[in-house]
C-alpha cells in the first residue's frame, strides 16, 4: 500500500510467509543476518543482504523503514517505509 502522508510518502509490504520472531526483529536489519524462519518452501537459502540494502537506500533518502505488526488475519512480516516528499513536482 502506497500513500502520501501530508510531507512524506509511506510504502507498507507485507508477505505470507512465516513471519519475523520478536527477538530477531533488531537484527533484520543488519548485513549477513539470516532468522531462524529465513529458509524458504524451496530450501534455498538467501545472503542475508535483502533487508540492509533496503534500509541502506531508504536511509539515503532521509527516510526510515521499520517492523510493523502483522494484520489480524495475516502472519507474514510487515514493513513500512517513510521518505520525505520534497514538494517538487
Amino acid at each position: 500500500m502506497l500513500r502520501d502522508s501530508g510531507t512524506q510518502m509511506e510504502l507498507e509490504v507485507e508477505d505470507e510467509g512465516p513471519g519475523i520472531a520478536l527477538d530477531e526483529r533488531a537484527h533484520v536489519f543488519e548485513p549477513f543476518f539470516r532468522g531462524k524462519t529465513a529458509l524458504g518452501d524451496d530450501n534455498v537459502e538467501g545472503p542475508g543482504l535483502g533487508l540492509a540494502i533496503v534500509k541502506e537506500q531508504v536511509t539515503n533518502h532521509q527516510g526510515k523503514v521499520d517492523i510493523i505488526d502483522s494484520r489480524q488475519d495475516q502472519q507474514g512480516a510487515r514493513f513500512r517505509v517513510q521518505i520525505p516528499l520534497t514538494g517538487e513536482a
